[in-house]
């Protein structure tokens, strides 16, 4: 029983003293100039690329031999049913993918997929770079 008490009191006097900032540096959570360059640096490569993440619902999905036909069929559907979906085909080796809309928030991707999974029931939200709208002028 000694040695328990022991034992958990060192631990106890461990996880006690871990607390304390040895360093003397300034522990706070404000951004370093670091982060904010980084950050910086992530904007404009959005802006140079002209895409942001976003999220996508796929639709088709395959390989193989008709892979190819078959998601250019998929996208003709989509394009028939929602001729004001933008529709990206996409070939991953060794898939060919078929994904639609362009969501910056799961949300909107959520109401997508609902409205799609009538006549895709297999759809699901992927993660995508995808091309956001156009900005608004501000408004003076």
């Amino acid at each position: 029983m000694r040695i328990i008490c022991t034992i958990l009191f060192i631990c106890i006097a461990g996880a006690s003293s871990a607390q304390v900032n040895m360093t003397g540096r300034d522990s706070s959570n404000a951004p370093t100039d670091r982060a904010n360059r980084l950050l910086e640096k992530y904007v404009e490569d959005c802006k140079r690329k002209g895409t942001v993440e976003g999220f996508r619902v796929q639709v088709f999905f395959g390989s193989g031999v008709q892979a190819k036909n078959q998601a250019n069929e998929a996208k003709s559907k989509v394009l028939v049913k929602y001729p004001d979906l933008p529709v990206y085909v996409k070939w991953e080796s060794p898939n060919y993918l078929v994904r639609v809309g362009n969501c910056r928030n799961r949300l909107e991707a959520e109401k997508l997929k609902h409205e799609v999974s009538v006549d895709f029931p297999g759809c699901f939200i992927v993660k995508d770079q995808i091309e956001p709208a156009p900005e608004a002028e501000p408004q003076r």
